[in-house]
């Protein structure tokens, strides 16, 4: 049962596809020529924009090597911003309509302690808003927040990390469909005892809130929240070789739809071939139970999941990326439904010259929608991918600027496709500087 309609205009702020490049320019900043950022270990394909430096994306490598200092505290500052002219930013599959978009982004970070390497007591806090002005739009002028702190203890045979995140967005979807406002809050609490130079015992623990805002988007103030615990058995088998073994439990909290539960057996791999070659993976299984609705239960539903992620530097100035996932997500769009999305990811990156590189990424993703109870049926499958291909120039040691091109498309079927499907181009320049 979809409860989604399309949003056309409102009050807020829409996130568009120029944070990736930007994204893309601090990297290349931030790595020089020589290198990008590791495969992440849970690749996404991504289907909405990100503001730059989310926690998701976040990396303390990119700041400056000669930061203001008070004391023990770390003081670092960084501006990007950009233009992108997008020919169809409410993602939709008739009248659509295009605009010219500029942006701002500021960024401070406080940081202390072993913040670099992380390979002892750290603390860190950063905040980077997002103002975002449409030319023609001008109803769409607001301004987005992220906010990261961290922290770290370690004493031997302990290790402790601490995590809060808070995003506020109002950016695209293609579960929900259209531009939508949302809050979330990112909570990670991880702890680790070392039982021995080669054994290790690992415990997690998960928090996210996810709070949509029917008066800015489609949604009918829907709040999606999940928890999830961890524990792990690690070994350290030889220098670049690690596994894992362990179990989850999670609890989904839904307050349009019926409440789920789930487990699962996993089992982690990290290996670095080479100083050329690194490979994660994550691979298991989960058991999915729903709560009752009506009397009735829906049967459980037994489901593989992973995530594979490699890189590879076959020489000096080239760099490939490859990754692979799979998971079941809670849909903000749908009463009693969610989805298994699976999909691969592909970036590759050339140093042209010691300040000039080109870049081209793309991936593919599949969502399968399915009912968490009995009497609702879904037929709702979506077919999504995009492209983007970028050129950075390194201007100098603190200032990179860049242009791109991105592509995407989701292609949906069933009785509401419709409201899913759209193609959208997007091209653009953007502005890095790190103080």
């Amino acid at each position: 049962m979809t409860r989604t309609t399309r949003f056309r205009k409102g009050s807020g702020l829409a996130c568009t596809c120029w944070f990736t490049a930007l994204l893309q320019g601090a990297i290349a900043a931030a790595y020089g020529e020589s290198a990008v950022p590791p495969a992440p270990s849970d690749p996404t394909t991504p289907e909405s924009p990100i503001l730059p430096g989310n926690p998701g994306e976040y990396t303390d490598d990119g700041w400056s090597a000669h930061p203001l200092q008070y004391g023990p505290v770390d003081v670092h500052m960084g501006l990007s911003g950009g233009g992108l002219f997008d020919d169809n930013i409410y993602t939709t599959e008739s009248d659509e309509e295009s605009d010219f978009i500029l942006s701002l982004s500021p960024t401070i970070a406080l940081s202390m302690g072993d913040y670099r390497q992380r390979q002892g007591n750290l603390l860190s806090v950063d905040y980077t808003p997002s103002f975002v002005f449409y030319t023609d739009n001008s109803d769409l002028n607001a301004v987005n927040h992220r906010v990261n702190a961290a922290g770290q203890w370690k004493r031997e045979p302990w290790q402790l990390n601490l995590s809060q995140g808070y995003l506020d967005l109002f950016d695209s979807s293609s579960d929900i469909g259209g531009l939508t406002r949302r809050q979330i809050f990112n909570t990670m609490f991880s702890g680790q005892y070392e039982i021995s130079p080669k054994t290790a015992l690992e415990a997690n623990f998960r928090q996210n809130l996810n709070n949509y805002d029917s008066e800015t988007g489609s949604t009918s103030n829907d709040q999606i929240n999940d928890w999830t615990v961890e524990s792990f058995v690690n070994y350290q088998a030889t220098p670049k070789f690690k596994a894992s073994v362990g179990l989850a439990a999670g609890w989904v909290d839904s307050s349009e739809s019926v409440d789920t539960c789930f487990q699962q057996l996993l089992t982690r791999v990290m290996y670095k071939w080479s100083e050329k070659l690194d490979f994660t993976a994550s691979v298991g299984a989960q058991l999915q139970e729903f709560e009752e609705f009506q009397n009735m239960t829906q049967d459980n539903k037994l489901n593989g999941i992973f995530a594979l992620g490699t890189t590879y530097r076959p020489v000096e100035k080239t760099v490939l990326g490859l990754g692979a996932y799979r998971r079941d997500n809670t849909s903000a769009s749908s009463v009693n439904e969610n989805y298994t999305v699976t999909g691969v990811d592909l970036s590759i990156r050339q140093f042209l010259t010691p300040t000039l590189s080109a870049g081209l990424s793309g991936g593919y993703s599949y969502s399968d929608y399915y009912s968490t109870a009995k009497g609702f049926n879904s037929d709702r499958a979506d077919d999504y991918w995009r492209v983007q291909v970028s050129l950075d120039w390194k201007v100098m040691e603190k200032l990179t600027v860049g242009v791109f091109y991105q592509h995407r498309q989701d292609d949906s079927s069933g009785a509401s496709a419709s409201l899913y499907s759209y193609e959208n181009n997007q091209a653009g320049f953007t502005c890095s500087y790190r103080f």
